[in-house]
C-alpha cells in the first residue's frame, strides 16, 4: 500500500512538471516582440469586446505600421495601408511621442511634445475614434485631459464586414493634442502658461486642440486580420 502511494505521488509531480514547462512556452511566446507597438497597462474597446486569453495558437503577430501626421493644412493630414481580405479587423493605436517639426518647416530640428493624442480610423466607409490617449512615458500635469487614460486602444471593425470577408483600407486622420502651441515648446498638458505674441499676453486655453500645421505627431497602428495574434 506504500509502495503504491509513493508512485502515485510521483505521477502527480511528472504532471505538473510537464504542464509548467507548457504555460512557459506560451508566456515566453506571447511576451516577444510586441504587436502593439509598446507597454499600454490598460486599454479600451469600440464597437467590440477585447480579447484575451494569450496566443494559444501561436499565430504570427498581427502587422502594423507607423501612422505619422500633421494638422489638416499640413502636408501628412492622413496616413493611410491596406491589408488583405479578412472576416476578422481589429485596430491597435498606440500614440508615440513627438516627432521633429516637417522638413519644411524654419525650424525642422524642434519637437513640440505632446502627452495626449487622440485620433479617427477608418476603415471602408466606417469611421471610429480613439478616447484621449496617454502617451507612454511622458508626464502629465494634473489637470491634463489624459492624466489618468491609457496608453493604447483597441478598435473593432470585424462587425462592420457583416460576416463577409472584406479588402480593408485603414486611414487614420484627424489627430488632436495636448499642445497649448505657444512659444514654449514644452508648454503642454494642463498649464497652458501664458505668453507674449509681440503685442499682447495670450493665455491659451487647456484641452485637445487640432494639430498645428508643421507640428507631427505619430502612432503605432496594428491591425488584427485572419490568422494573426494581437498584443494586449
Amino acid at each position: 500500500m506504500k509502495k503504491n502511494t509513493v508512485t502515485s505521488f510521483v505521477f502527480v509531480l511528472a504532471a505538473l512538471a510537464l504542464t509548467a514547462c507548457g504555460s512557459s512556452s506560451t508566456r515566453d511566446f506571447t511576451t516577444s516582440g510586441l504587436g502593439g507597438g509598446g507597454g499600454g497597462t490598460t486599454g479600451g474597446s469600440t464597437g467590440g469586446s477585447i480579447g484575451g486569453g494569450g496566443n494559444i495558437n501561436n499565430d504570427p503577430l498581427a502587422p502594423e505600421f507607423t501612422a505619422v501626421l500633421t494638422g489638416a493644412t499640413g502636408a501628412q493630414p492622413v496616413a493611410e495601408q491596406d491589408f488583405g481580405t479578412s472576416k476578422l479587423l481589429r485596430v491597435k493605436v498606440t500614440p508615440l511621442s513627438a516627432q521633429n517639426l516637417l522638413a519644411s518647416s524654419p525650424y525642422p530640428n524642434w519637437v513640440f511634445p505632446y502627452g495626449c493624442l487622440q485620433l479617427k480610423v477608418t476603415v471602408n466607409g466606417i469611421t471610429r475614434q480613439t478616447q484621449v490617449l496617454r502617451v507612454a512615458n511622458v508626464y502629465q500635469e494634473p489637470n491634463s485631459p489624459c492624466a489618468n487614460s491609457p496608453e493604447w486602444q483597441v478598435l473593432e471593425f470585424s462587425n462592420s464586414s457583416v460576416g463577409a470577408p472584406i479588402d480593408a483600407t485603414v486611414t487614420v486622420s484627424n489627430a488632436v493634442y495636448d499642445n497649448c502651441r505657444g512659444l514654449d515648446p514644452m508648454d503642454y498638458g494642463g498649464t497652458c502658461n501664458p505668453y507674449w505674441n509681440g503685442y499682447t499676453w495670450i493665455t491659451p486655453s487647456p484641452g485637445m486642440k487640432a494639430v498645428f500645421a508643421n507640428h507631427v505627431v505619430a502612432a503605432t497602428i496594428a491591425v488584427q486580420v485572419d490568422g494573426t495574434y494581437l498584443e494586449e
